[in-house]
């Protein structure tokens, strides 16, 4: 009961803080349903919407890192808030607006980030063990298990980021 009431406070905090901003109260409710649950919602939509729309911070995807920048930067642009409200915010930004770099996720990333069944996930994975670094999103047409219309749906969950020639090769199976 104490949690759920501290979520209502929460909540509340947030309405009233977009009320007293000029925001209508239904636009409010919808902006908070528009963004995942979980620890970190009130917080990022009370600390981003001081100086901006969600729809302005939320468009694009990125990894932690990313996150890790922008959050950064809005604290140099005077954004007050604490190092582990900061912290609180680019986890939860991570696991509800991340990207995950095709060459470098793990099995445990790609389940929580991305929409990804586990067997999808592990296709991409093994397809990435047998075949070596991904070098665009297209190749994710090669992953038998993805069809044209879920790799649409998916794409935006993922970056490639190009590695060297020397570690692409070490990645490659070995031929012989």
């Amino acid at each position: 009961m104490r949690g759920s009431a501290s979520i209502m406070v929460c909540t509340g905090a947030v309405l009233l803080t977009l009320l007293v901003r000029g925001i209508p109260a239904q636009e409010a409710d919808k902006r908070m349903t528009d963004l995942p649950p979980g620890e970190g919602q009130s917080l990022v939509m009370d600390v981003c919407v001081r100086c901006h729309s969600l729809e302005t911070s939320l468009v694009e995807r990125k990894d932690q890192t990313g996150w890790q920048k922008t959050v950064n930067d809005m604290i140099l642009r005077g954004a007050f808030i604490t190092p582990e409200e900061a912290k609180t915010i680019i986890a939860y930004l991570t696991k509800t607006r991340g990207r995950v770099d095709l060459n470098r996720v793990s099995l445990e990333e790609l389940l929580r980030v991305t929409p990804l069944q586990p067997a999808e996930a592990e296709a991409i994975l093994r397809y990435r063990s047998h075949h070596g670094h991904f070098r665009s999103l297209d190749e994710l047409q090669e992953v038998e298990e993805l069809t044209p219309e879920r790799i649409e749906e998916i794409k935006r969950y993922f970056s490639v980021t190009p590695v060297s020639s020397s570690s692409d090769s070490e990645s490659k199976p070995n031929s012989n």
